[in-house]
């Protein structure tokens, strides 16, 4: 099995770049990774399927134009 590096000092920076404070960014556990890398996914999904359905919409209008 491969071990994965993570490098927590900057990931709190990454964090308190984003509006987190210092405390709230050192105590992020990792449950709270594993929440917010869920959510991510689910959100990245999400954005996926709506495109792929805008995609087969529009080519079906415009199948339909064309033929």
């Amino acid at each position: 099995m491969s071990t994965v590096t993570f490098d927590t000092l900057q990931f709190v920076r990454t964090l308190e770049a984003q509006g987190f404070n210092s405390n709230v960014a050192e105590i992020c556990t990792k449950q709270d990774l594993h929440t917010a890398l869920a959510e991510a996914k689910m959100e990245i999904i999400k954005w996926n399927v709506g495109i792929i359905m805008a995609a087969v919409g529009l080519t079906i209008t415009i199948v339909k134009l064309i033929g």
